[in-house]
């Protein structure tokens, strides 16, 4: 198998599964975790693999496993990590606590 051909299923793989990481955690507030939003990628790639072997449809690999949870795990990193900066960013007593509010100026 060529190496291009190896690196597009690798990175094919990944991004395919990078919504998911970025999405369910936004919708459900249990999978801001990563126990259970590894579980669900994890679970949820392992499904598509074994359909794929029932059906005879595609290559059912555990490389694609690996591959689509880690994608998924990336994108809850990403979401993650913007939510922290976020809270961070709006919590009272920080820098940028104050960047909300309204300025009032005496006598306009």
């Amino acid at each position: 198998m060529a190496v291009e051909v190896v690196a597009k299923d690798v990175v094919g793989n990944v991004v395919m599964f990078v919504p998911l990481g970025l999405l369910v955690p936004v919708g459900w507030q249990r999978f801001r975790r990563p126990v259970p939003m590894l579980a669900l990628a994890a679970g949820g790639s392992f499904a598509i693999e074994v359909s794929q072997m029932v059906f005879g449809l595609g290559s059912a690999t555990i490389d694609d496993v690996v591959f689509n949870t880690t994608g998924a795990m990336a994108g809850w990193a990403v979401v993650n990590l913007a939510m922290a900066s976020r809270r961070r960013r709006l919590a009272p007593g920080t820098a940028g606590a104050g960047d909300d509010r309204v300025v009032r100026t005496v006598g306009v």
